[in-house]
């Protein structure tokens, strides 16, 4: 029971890393929207090391949810459309630290690497596509109930398999996860315990509308 306990805290743990980091990242993105489209040296570095973040992030929580395979393609998209168009920005930059002042191969390979730079424009103008598509799962993700009960039922299915069970035996009862809990003070009478009172019944089965076992889950 310990033990179960503290799986379900951590999946409200890894609820709130979530959430805390997915409002950064996406803050994050939205600022920077505007200028990527702009071909901001800036903005296509931060762009691109946030995109990497929430690959991270994915990564990281991979065993509580289950993030859409989308979502992760957008993702890797955007760092890889960015990667080359950086890479020629850093070279710019670094081109007068690295051949003399007076050099006349600072004007051919600067020359050159603005040549690169505008064929790389076209794939960051196809990033802010997917950037702004990656900011429209902004909500998607702050669904706390779906992404509790995601969480939640992993640990169950964890739960299922470690007592030999097969989780497909329990598909009904996990399903009820997705419905949630309306609000209530913690007690349930439970009707078909009290009808086991009332009629003298020593089996709750005998007085239960669809009894279920093992070989009777459903309906």
């Amino acid at each position: 029971m310990k033990k179960e306990k503290s799986e379900i805290q951590y999946c409200n743990i890894a609820k709130k890393v979530l959430l805390t980091k997915w409002e950064e990242y996406i803050h994050t993105l939205q600022s920077n929207v505007d200028l990527l489209r702009s071909l901001n040296p800036d903005s296509i570095h931060d762009v691109r090391v946030t995109s990497r973040r929430i690959r991270a992030l994915f990564t990281e929580l991979k065993p509580f949810y289950q993030f859409s395979e989308e979502l992760v393609n957008i993702s890797k998209t955007i760092t890889q459309l960015l990667g080359k168009r950086r890479e020629l920005d850093v070279i710019k930059e670094l081109l007068p630290n690295i051949l003399p002042h007076n050099s006349p191969l600072i004007t051919h390979f600067g020359n050159y690497i603005d040549s690169k730079r505008e064929q790389e424009s076209i794939h960051c103008l196809r990033a802010v596509e997917l950037v702004t598509t990656l900011i429209e799962y902004h909500q998607s993700i702050l669904d706390l109930p779906q992404v509790g009960v995601e969480c939640y039922v992993k640990v169950l299915e964890k739960r299922l398999k470690e007592k030999g069970l097969n989780p497909k035996s329990f598909a009904y009862h996990l399903k009820v996860f997705d419905f949630g809990m309306p609000p209530h003070a913690g007690f349930g009478l439970g009707f078909e315990r009290f009808l086991m009172t009332l009629t003298g019944q020593k089996n709750i089965r005998e007085v239960t509308y669809f009894p279920r076992d093992q070989r009777h889950l459903t309906p």
